[in-house]
């Protein structure tokens, strides 16, 4: 199967082909338009914050204020990247509809919430390999938020409470502080990377 992609306008226009044999079977053609900064309508703004208290605790709903802007799916119409100051805060995870933090919005989150909301702390000398991208193995945490559980989205700071990493816990708090091997947050996106 090749797709072929001519640029017509201001969106593209795709063609799809499907091999078969020595011949191509014509699949289907559409277009395809770049994603466009839009204002949330009321009900998105509002499911927007209701979803972020929930994810994040009472509050995060504050990361997302009344000027950010969204795009939506080209496919489904659904929101897909959240934008405030066209700094990207947060993706809508299709799969859960859960948010995924870029590093912006968890830098918001950070000044929202106090100590050790959200948060897992690593051990000094690891902060560089980090702030790369480099997940955080068990044997770099040095405290958790206790209410933190698998699968939730963790803010990655250092010993002065200065945001490194956002991304995915794997374990719970006590499994973190207890277990000495193992990957404890998959690093979505560090400072640096």
């Amino acid at each position: 199967m090749s797709t072929n992609l001519t640029e017509q306008g201001s969106g593209y226009l795709w063609a799809r082909t499907l091999e078969i044999g020595s011949q191509d079977a014509y699949v289907g053609i559409g277009s395809r338009m770049p994603l466009q900064l839009v204002k949330p309508r009321l009900h998105e703004l509002r499911r927007i914050r209701v979803v972020a208290n929930y994810q994040f605790g009472r509050g995060a709903s504050k990361a997302f204020p009344k000027t950010i802007l969204i795009t939506r799916s080209p496919n489904t119409h659904r929101i897909r990247h959240i934008y405030n100051n066209d700094e990207l805060l947060a993706t809508y995870r299709p799969r859960d509809g859960l948010l995924a933090l870029s590093i912006t919005g968890g830098q918001v989150l950070l000044q929202i919430f106090n100590a050790p909301r959200l948060r897992v702390k690593v051990v000094a000398g690891v902060e560089e390999f980090i702030k790369n991208g480099g997940n955080v193995f068990c044997k770099h945490v040095q405290d958790v938020d206790p209410e933190l559980r698998p699968a939730e989205e963790v803010l990655v700071v250092d010993e002065k409470d200065r945001l490194l990493a956002v991304g995915r816990s794997f374990f719970n708090a006590e499994e973190m502080l207890s277990f000495k091997i193992g990957v404890a947050v998959k690093v979505r996106h560090g400072i640096e990377s």
